[in-house]
């Protein structure tokens, strides 16, 4: 039950000017309050579930532009999409495995990480936090099914909304592809804007099977259908912050207060 109420909670957040990086500070926040003793295993936590989501949506675009061989369309546009989302897939491999692989240096890169000044000791101990999940790699392995048939569900979301608004319009091949990848963009510090404009370029970038191109703008609407679709789920979070508006205040407060106090030693 209080996962399900950070969870809300953190996506409605997500709606803030701040976009999911506002929603993903209230989560850690409230674990952290719920947990003092283990507020960098409760930050950590929040971290690796937003780590590991954005990997899948690249994980979920590259597996469709192998099954469909999406690079084979005819535009330079897609080859450079298509390359750069086989890239990050592949580098995100690798720095999984030198992140929960065995640490070679014995501790000594820990020790140099706690070493830097001011931000060592909390990095360092943070770092520790998220490899406490070598011990817990069926526990990721679940979370990475999830999240695959998260994304999925959502790429599928977007094509349905799509083909309800209009006659032409992409496959759901398509879709799985230019789906996650406009989302990544979610990572920035803003709400609206990123999502909305990266879905409606790949939307004119990409042909449609006839070697027509759909008109630009098209792409803006269903993204703007989609956002309609997340602010009716975001209203169970609005129950959950009017039941509790006092403790989250509460919590946002408490958070900038010991921002402000981890900023002084910086600035003598």
């Amino acid at each position: 039950r209080q996962t399900l109420r950070v969870g809300f909670l953190g996506y409605l957040f997500n709606l803030a000017p701040m976009g999911i990086v506002g929603g993903d500070i209230l989560k850690a926040v409230m674990l952290g309050h719920q947990q003092p003793r283990y507020r960098a295993e409760s930050l950590a936590s929040v971290l690796v579930d937003r780590a590991l989501g954005l990997y899948v949506l690249f994980l979920v675009a590259s597996g469709a532009i192998l099954a469909t061989r999406f690079w084979e369309i005819a535009s330079a546009a897609v080859v450079i999409i298509c390359k750069s989302t086989v890239g990050v897939s592949v580098g995100g491999a690798v720095a999984i495995a030198a992140t929960l692989g065995p640490d070679f240096t014995r501790g000594k890169s820990l020790e140099w990480m706690a070493s830097i000044p001011y931000l060592g000791r909390p990095l360092a101990k943070l770092v520790t936090a998220v490899r406490m999940y070598r011990l817990r790699l069926g526990t990721l392995a679940v979370a990475t099914l999830m999240s695959v048939a998260v994304h999925t569900l959502f790429a599928t979301s977007v094509f349905l909304i799509a083909a309800a608004l209009y006659d032409r319009h992409h496959t759901l091949g398509v879709h799985l592809v230019v789906s996650p990848i406009s989302a990544a963009t979610g990572v920035l510090p803003v709400n609206l804007g990123p999502f909305e404009g990266v879905l409606n370029f790949l939307y004119t970038a990409v042909p449609l099977a006839d070697g027509a191109y759909l008109p630009s703008g098209q792409g803006l609407v269903v993204a703007l259908g989609y956002r309609i679709g997340t602010v009716l789920i975001a209203a169970v979070g609005l129950v959950y912050y009017l039941a509790g508006r006092r403790e989250v205040a509460y919590l946002m407060e408490d958070a900038a207060s010991e921002l402000s106090q981890a900023e002084l030693p910086g600035q003598t």
